[in-house]
């Protein structure tokens, strides 16, 4: 059917009101109408940190692009049951948000929390091995952070004697109101020229030996591997043994000893070629002394093993007593106190004001281990989680048992401590930890358990370049010795310090059963406002594997963590075509096994005069290349020039 356009003019100028449109569809050529481009919505945080100015609400959706340097402040998010389940899914979600502010908190739902076991039942498998002893050394904000390895194992008990003293505890709320009514409110103030403690660190390292000189127990094991230490304190291995009734008996002693020489030398053949010297005897003065040493070694096994039973009597009445809602408290103050912003602000000025003088603090870091489950991965009894619509199965954010894309790819046995197996953190008041990014450009996730928060600073990655421009100004001497100087964990800068050079950090309280997860390239600093027991661990999302690719790393420490992204996509797809031929692999469990079955992963005792590693090395694992296709979620940031 043809339709004579001309000849309907006339019909249309008769009725112009009802068919002009019909006209231009005629007379134009015929095109698809435009598809409207989808909405892209955005994960919303529940709020800024410190922030309240700013509304969320749905009829007004905010955008991290919006805020490429994260002036709004550091995101919140309270995700529901449903959004929090599914950790990857939702790390996916909230990383547009990450990748520009540096670092995020995740308040998990309550249903969760109510789900996990209790973590009373595992404190007694709690050893602070080897802890550090944090001097740090500078004036007017800026600090270098001197570590002393501590030779001596703590229980958990020892740790708040030490943590709860009066030089080491937290400020209460006493402490706080009093330095409100005399410190300035409008700023932070700096630190006092600390030319003092300058002259004294040497002396300061010792101070607090003198307080906990007791000998290590009798049943404690290695230490873990430290991560940055000025120096290499060699290990001692001590197993004493309780002794026989004969051990402490001088007489038996004495015939034993007196037995030996008692032995003629013309029955044996071999020895008749000798020496034609008078065999050697002993005389009644040395038997006694031979005696008297002998008892002395037995009576200090004794005395050292009855102090171990001591120790171990008096942690479980520590334990037994022990409340991870209050115990770690100081006089006066309740957890909701160090849950209001003006406490935790009070406690930032307090903590600049005394950086670098007084006792030095202890942190218990980096020690392999974890509070989630004795049964990893395993549908057993103390692992089951039950929650709401009945689901039930391995917990959901299990920090040693993450689903990441830094799993997959690493082989299955191949353990690099603290990167793809959990540490945990042992902190008290001013137990810090200085400006750095994580190894190879990672995420990392870390939960607070219980205790007191952790205070933290982050530098937006857009600011990253800057911000080690201006570090490499605040301690040019370092710069030198080391381009990635950053990556030794070792300096510190206070905010106004930063503020002063431009550069304003954010900041953010971490409570306990909070997650902080930081973001490759995302400069985070801060410290712990308390004794408090945290757990962290490496992970990764599909978008890493291009920027694991360019990860710089430290080239001056041997055990510097290197990851061969393309060496290992190889060696995955090596395997897998091996399994796809039938060649079979032992299989091999990598994840840890518990804590107190058998040694201790880092149970290790290094030969005289090798250095202490930070973490282990991976091994360098060759292979061809192989080609994949390029992440399919990679949000790429732009960073300033200093």
């Amino acid at each position: 059917m043809s339709v004579n356009v001309s000849s309907s003019r006339d019909w249309i100028k008769a009725r112009p009101d009802h068919c002009r449109a019909w006209l231009a569809i005629m007379e134009e050529p015929s095109t698809p109408a435009p598809i409207p481009p989808l909405e892209v919505r955005f994960v919303q945080p529940h709020h800024f940190y410190n922030n309240a100015e700013i509304k969320l609400n749905e009829s007004q959706r905010l955008t991290p692009m919006e805020d490429p340097l994260a002036a709004r402040g550091t995101p919140v998010f309270k995700p529901t049951w449903e959004e929090f389940y599914d950790f990857e899914k939702y790390m996916e979600a909230i990383a547009p948000w990450g990748l520009r502010s540096g670092i995020v908190k995740v308040i998990p739902p309550a249903e969760w929390k109510a789900g996990l076991p209790d973590v009373r039942q595992r404190l007694d498998e709690i050893k602070i091995r080897h802890p550090i002893e944090q001097n740090m050394v500078g004036i007017s904000g800026l600090f270098r952070q001197q570590n002393i390895e501590k030779r001596r194992v703590y229980s958990l008990r020892e740790w708040f004697e030490i943590g709860m003293s009066e030089e080491l505890r937290s400020p209460g709320i006493d402490a706080v109101n009093k330095d409100r009514s005399t410190a300035p409110t409008h700023s932070v103030r700096k630190a006092k020229p600390a030319r003092k403690e300058l002259s004294s660190a040497s002396e300061k390292t010792e101070s607090h030996m003198n307080a906990t000189k007791e000998e290590p127990s009798a049943d404690l094991k290695m230490a873990s591997p430290r991560r940055s230490k000025p120096s290499v304190q060699q290990l001692e291995s001590v197993s004493p043994r309780l002794n026989t009734p004969s051990a402490m008996d001088p007489s038996a002693a004495n015939i034993s000893e007196a037995a030996t020489p008692s032995v003629d030398p013309s029955s044996q053949p071999g020895d008749a070629v000798m020496s034609s010297a008078p065999p050697e005897t002993i005389t009644s003065e040395d038997a006694e002394r031979i005696a008297a040493e002998q008892l002395k070694i037995a009576i200090a096994k004794q005395r050292k093993a009855e102090r171990a039973a001591q120790r171990s009597d008096l942690d479980a009445v520590f334990l037994a007593n022990f409340d991870p809602e209050t115990s770690w408290l100081p006089p006066g103050t309740s957890a909701a106190d160090f849950a209001s912003p003006e406490f935790a602000a009070a406690l930032e000025r307090l903590y600049w004001r005394n950086c670098g003088l007084g006792k030095a603090a202890m942190y218990g870091a980096d020690m392999p281990g974890s509070l989630f489950s004795d049964h990893t991965g395993q549908k057993a009894p103390g692992k089951l989680y039950k929650g709401v619509k009945g689901m039930e199965g391995p917990i959901p954010w299990d920090v040693s048992n993450l689903p990441s894309a830094l799993s997959r790819l690493i082989p299955r046995g191949k353990k690099i401590q603290g990167v793809n197996t959990p540490y945990l953190y042992l902190g008290m008041w001013r137990a810090t930890f200085a400006w750095h990014v994580e190894d190879m450009d990672l995420y990392s996730i870390n939960y607070i358990h219980w205790g007191a928060p952790k205070h933290w600073y982050a530098v937006p990655q857009a600011r990253a370049n800057a911000l080690e421009g201006v570090m490499k100004q605040f301690f040019p001497s370092d710069k030198n010795g080391c381009p990635q100087f950053l990556r030794h964990k070792s300096y510190l800068a206070s905010p106004t310090a930063l503020k002063s050079a431009s550069i304003k950090p954010n900041t953010l309280v971490q409570t306990a059963g909070e997650f902080v997860i930081t973001y490759p390239r995302g400069y985070h600093a801060g410290f712990n406002m308390g004794i408090n027991c945290a757990e962290s661990v490496n992970f990764a999302l599909d978008s890493w594997l291009e920027l694991g690719r360019k990860a710089r790393f430290c080239r001056c420490v041997s055990d510097s963590v290197q990851i061969d992204v393309d060496a290992l996509l190889a060696e995955k797809a090596r395997i897998e075509q091996e399994e796809q031929a039938g060649i079979r692999r032992p299989a091999v469990e990598p994840r840890m096994a518990k804590l107190h079955a058998g040694p201790p992963p880092q149970a290790h005792i290094a030969p005289a005069g090798a250095p202490r590693p930070r973490k282990r090395k991976h091994s360098d694992i060759h292979g061809d290349p192989l080609s994949l296709p390029a992440p399919f979620f990679c949000i790429p940031f732009q960073e300033e020039e200093v």
